[in-house]
């Protein structure tokens, strides 16, 4: 299965997504969550999720100090200057960590 994560992603492109799998697919496409906020779409093999769902809220800068370690925290955030790539970093980082929780359950 491929794991799609965004952050805020179900009032931006999940409602998009969902719609257009609705139209090519039909009854195939699976959501959980309230359809003004989706937390997951799932279709076949693969699966969108909404971190910011998950996690009633949290933005990046919250999730990441909790959840990843102060140490890869900072090297994640010296990978660049720009603030919007330090966010795509964090959030990769913060995917990874969600999907080792979700398979340990």
């Amino acid at each position: 299965m491929v794991c799609i994560y965004t952050v805020g992603g179900a009032h931006l492109e999940m409602p998009w997504i969902m719609r257009g799998l609705v139209q090519i697919a039909g009854k195939d496409t699976r959501f959980f969550g309230d359809i003004n906020n989706i937390k997951s779409i799932i279709h076949e093999g693969v699966k969108f999720e909404d971190l910011l769902n998950f996690f009633e809220g949290s933005n990046i800068d919250d999730l990441s100090s909790s959840w990843l370690t102060s140490a890869l925290r900072e090297r994640t955030l010296q990978k660049s200057k720009d603030k919007y790539f330090q966010r795509v970093f964090l959030t990769f980082e913060l995917a990874k960590k969600f999907a080792r929780e979700i398979q340990s359950i």
